[in-house]
């Protein structure tokens, strides 16, 4: 908020000096925080490991949401109009630019310290467990750390020379038992469905989390949602056009255009350096204009 309010103050009404400069009040830099605040902590910005571009996706919306959320209070309250609207703004584009880039510099210190990783124990090493192992490694803001595997055929498997094999699928309660690892990820959709039940029975009740990696290959899965239908033990899978809804396209719209105008606004000073530079090497015209025939 402070960057917010400093930039307004002497930036923008250095570029544009018509512009009237109103006070902030001092229940601005409470409310706004308190805000921002209960919007990281519904969506559980801090205890969920989630892949870059996701995280991303997500403080876009928390900051979209805080300010319109604080837009609608002062609206209400009469607040608003001694508002500054480009205050309002500066807020949503520096809470933005500083939740991304803080928890990116906070992960890479936690991982560089070895306080972010999670040891994880993977069940299977065919092709799946390829393809988590290689996710955790192209995006090791996740913090997941492969302790060992557990798989049947391991002789047939290259990831399981690559890391610990803590046993097969028949002793699998043992063998997780023995690595001490409190997360395990089942990454054997091939197996039947008797198969899969019997290991997730086995290793729940001896873990804190268990993911099941289904076999989903092919399904387009940006935009999904899982339900649970508890009697009947059944697990729905939504799958949302979000650009078939108007709001979802005027968010999109209104991020592009935003998104346009900030990266603008940085382009701006850099091609004026480049044009008065050419303008001072050689003289005349900045644009290279070639008239010919056809």
């Amino acid at each position: 908020m402070w960057s917010a309010f400093y930039m307004r103050e002497f930036i923008i009404l250095y570029l544009f000096p018509g512009l009237l400069s109103y006070p902030v009040p001092n229940y601005f830099y409470y409310i706004t925080p308190m805000v921002f605040m209960g919007f990281l902590l519904y969506e559980r910005m801090y205890a969920r490991r989630l892949p870059f571009w996701k995280n991303i996706e997500l403080v876009f919306k928390v900051c979209s949401y805080s300010v319109v959320l604080i837009i609608g209070v002062f609206f209400v309250t009469g607040i608003m109009k001694d508002m500054s609207r480009i205050l309002v703004a500066l807020v949503w584009v520096t809470s933005f630019t500083y939740l991304v880039v803080t928890q990116y510099a906070l992960k890479r210190l936690l991982l560089y310290f070895g306080l972010w990783q999670k040891p994880v124990v993977i069940v299977g090493a065919g092709k799946t467990a390829e393809l988590l192992v290689q996710a955790f490694a192209d995006d090791p803001g996740m913090g997941y750390k492969v302790a060992g595997v557990i798989e049947d055929h391991y002789q047939e498997r290259p990831l399981a020379h690559q890391y610990p094999l803590w046993g097969s699928f028949s002793d699998v309660k043992e063998a997780v038992a023995r690595s001490g690892v409190q997360d395990v990820m089942v990454a054997a959709p091939g197996l039947a469905r008797e198969q899969l039940l019997d290991l997730v029975y086995k290793i729940q009740p001896h873990v804190s989390n268990l993911i099941v990696v289904p076999n989903l290959f092919g399904i387009p899965l940006a935009n999904l949602e899982a339900e649970t239908v508890a009697n009947q033990q059944a697990l729905l899978l939504r799958i949302k056009n979000n650009l078939a809804r108007g709001y979802n396209r005027l968010f999109k719209y209104t991020f592009d255009i935003i998104s346009t105008i900030l990266g603008g606004l940085i382009v701006l000073p850099v091609a004026g350096i480049i044009a008065i530079s050419i303008y001072i090497d050689s003289p005349g015209p900045i644009f290279l204009s070639i008239v010919g025939w056809v």
